[in-house]
């Protein structure tokens, strides 16, 4: 049945009154001991009630939207490598990352939302590298990354 029809069966249970359900068959007078009106969650849903409001919200990770976590998770690491290393606010670099067992997770996210990155961190370039020197291991997951953070000559 509807949400609509949900309120009003509600309704009339709070003020103690019979409902009316219009079935194919006939209809049928709903007392207010006769049902039990909850909400429970749906795989892949989150559903809130309050009073007769009721909201579903849909929690399903697709792919995209694992790809802009992970270009979100590196920003914050590359702003923090960006802090560490004492750059100015306006200061250009080059970020290389070796992604250890993340590799595909972070190339897949790069291809994506390697423009969004480097326009959030001031990266004139950002890619993937299995071998670097010099470069700082960062939490990531349940393991670790290495990102290189290097201040770019050209920073106009």
């Amino acid at each position: 049945i509807s949400q609509q029809e949900i309120s009003a069966i509600e309704v009339c249970g709070l003020s103690a009154q019979s409902y009316m359900l219009a079935l194919p068959s006939g209809s049928v007078a709903l007392e207010p001991g006769d049902y039990e009106v909850s909400s429970e969650d749906m795989p892949g849903w989150l559903v809130a009630s309050e009073g007769a409001l009721t909201i579903a919200l849909d929690i399903t990770i697709t792919d995209a939207l694992r790809r802009e976590g992970t270009a979100r998770e590196l920003i914050n690491r590359i702003q923090n490598l960006r802090k560490d290393s004492g750059f100015e606010v306006t200061d250009k670099i080059n970020v290389l990352i070796d992604g250890g067992g993340f590799s595909q997770e972070i190339a897949d996210s790069l291809a994506s939302f390697s423009d969004y990155i480097c326009a959030q961190t001031l990266a004139l370039s950002i890619s993937m590298s299995d071998s670097m020197e010099d470069a700082s291991e960062v939490e990531w997951g349940e393991g670790a990354i290495r990102i290189k953070v290097k201040r770019s000559n050209t920073n106009n």
